[in-house]
């Protein structure tokens, strides 16, 4: 897993940042790329639950095959002019740079969430209530819930402050969380997975926009490694501390909550401070 997350998603992202560095509309982009990805996910597990009842596991194991040997297909297709090579910056060089850190800061954060969402949330769900069906309905709720709400989430991180966007998200996850440490039932699981999917989005779109646009000047190459740097570099010690826990799953939703209210202290912070530059530079004038 850690060798695809360093290979495809530092070319997906480089790829993909590359064909919207001119835009500027970068919020409603990263929406519609989400919306795809949503679509994907919801349609994914209802093939896989179609060809587990129809033949075995090993005729989807196959489909999974030849879906990501079609995925190269694009690539041989892409010319070597669409990458544009621009002066290289290591992590470490970025960081330097005040919005790289912030959004560096700021994703990692994100990240804890994410990982906890993605892939602790559902284990626990399936312990605790030995319920495959929840475990596989859940992603389609989440799908569902993210494709309703990102046909507007981009237009309007495009138009809007975005650290009270993410302040907002941030704020709302971590009351999410609240309420699933101390009402652990099946249903509060599954209605909040609806709008875990919106508030996510709120985050994840905001983030990467303030990203791309704050890294124009820069290697895309070196934006898209920052980025999962930035995703991956807490994971270490966030499993570290899962697997002395004595309570695993209640420590990891413990974390993801403080996570999450740790964002939006943080965003409180930079946006503040983003205030009173603007007023220095250009009085009541705001930027978005």
């Amino acid at each position: 897993m850690a060798l695809y997350d360093s290979f495809f998603w530092v070319a997906h992202w480089l790829i993909f940042n590359e064909s919207i560095s001119k835009s500027k509309y970068v919020g409603n982009k990263i929406g519609i790329l989400n919306i795809i990805k949503s679509v994907s996910s919801l349609i994914t597990p209802i093939i896989g639950a179609l060809f587990l009842i129809f033949f075995n596991k090993n005729y989807l194991i196959t489909l999974s095959i030849v879906l990501f040997l079609c995925s190269l297909y694009p690539l041989f297709k892409l010319s070597d002019k669409f990458l544009v090579s621009k002066k290289k910056k290591n992590v470490f060089q970025m960081l330097k740079n005040k919005e790289s850190r912030q959004s560096f800061f700021l994703i990692s954060l994100y990240g804890v969430h994410y990982q906890i969402e993605e892939i602790i949330l559902p284990i626990f769900i399936f312990i605790t209530f030995s319920s495959i069906e929840t475990v596989s309905f859940l992603p389609i709720v989440l799908a569902i819930g993210s494709i309703i709400f990102n046909m507007f989430i981009g237009k309007f991180v495009d138009k809007h402050e975005k650290f009270k966007i993410i302040i907002f998200g941030a704020l709302c996850l971590g009351i999410v969380w609240v309420i699933r440490i101390f009402f652990p039932i099946i249903e509060i699981f599954i209605l909040s997975a609806i709008f875990v999917g919106f508030f996510t989005n709120m985050i994840f779109v905001s983030t990467e926009s303030r990203l791309i646009k704050a890294s124009r000047t820069a290697s895309f190459l070196d934006v898209s490694t920052f980025r999962n740097t930035a995703y991956m570099w807490l994971n270490f010690p966030l499993f570290l501390i899962m697997f002395i826990s004595v309570e695993m799953f209640k420590v990891s939703f413990v974390i993801s909550m403080a996570s999450m209210f740790c964002l939006v202290i943080i965003s409180q912070i930079y946006l503040r401070n983003k205030i009173k530059i603007e007023k220095e530079l250009f009085g009541n004038k705001k930027i978005v």
